[in-house]
């Protein structure tokens, strides 16, 4: 069925951007409607956080947008089925991200389990920030009890009027921050930035999550 099936694949990412829905679409096989209206749903904001609320979208839908009651009634399907996948995806990532990651267990140059990064899709929405890919590695630590990584990738963004900075924070099994890195600036152009720090902290330490935060630079003008 194709509204779950769009919906299944919505709620794996996060819609914060026509391109980043367009983008899912493209790999479902669908016909010009479904698509016309899911994008419409969007723009509607539909897929909030805090969902649609009956009445006042269904006027939106219908006067801004001159939907028919069946395809109002298809939005309302699609979206329902995308909370509930959503909340699925979440519930799931939040049992495993409770595994936490000790470096001992991990050999050098081998990959650290992408579930322990944390994207905040909130504050990535403010810097128009579409995707960001990377992977963390453990390298070689040349002093004893002193473990040491490295991430790297890239960050998809629009274009954006201020300077802003990707924070890397590593939190331990205690909340408590371990170590962090504010060394990646993102171009105020529309692309791709490069994400490529360092991060060292003491071997015996649990990681719980690496958070990625977009934040402006607090020692930038503009």
């Amino acid at each position: 069925m194709v509204i779950d099936e769009i919906a299944k694949e919505l709620a794996k990412e996060t819609p914060t951007s026509l391109e980043n829905i367009q983008n899912v679409l493209n790999n479902i096989e669908l016909g010009e409607l479904e698509r016309n209206l899911t994008i419409i749903c969007f723009m509607a904001d539909m897929f909030g956080e805090n969902g649609p609320s009956l009445g006042i979208v269904a006027t939106t839908l219908k006067n801004d947008y001159g939907l028919t009651s069946e395809s109002i009634e298809w939005c309302y399907q699609l979206v329902n089925k995308f909370f509930s996948y959503r909340k699925q995806f979440l519930k799931s990532k939040n049992q495993f991200s409770s595994e936490y990651v000790n470096l001992r267990n991990i050999s050098e140059d081998n990959n650290l389990p992408k579930s322990v990064i944390v994207r905040i899709d909130k504050d990535e929405r403010k810097f128009g920030i579409t995707d960001i890919n990377c992977t963390i590695k453990k390298e070689e630590s040349y002093y004893d009890g002193l473990g040491k990584v490295r991430l790297f990738g890239e960050v998809k963004h629009q274009a954006i009027n201020k300077t802003a900075l990707i924070y890397v924070i590593v939190y331990n099994d205690n909340n408590e921050i371990i170590c962090y890195n504010s060394e990646t600036e993102l171009s105020k152009k529309k692309g791709k930035s490069i994400i490529d720090v360092s991060l060292a902290f003491p071997l015996d330490e649990n990681i719980s999550a690496i958070y990625l935060k977009p934040a402006p630079d607090p020692w930038a003008y503009g």
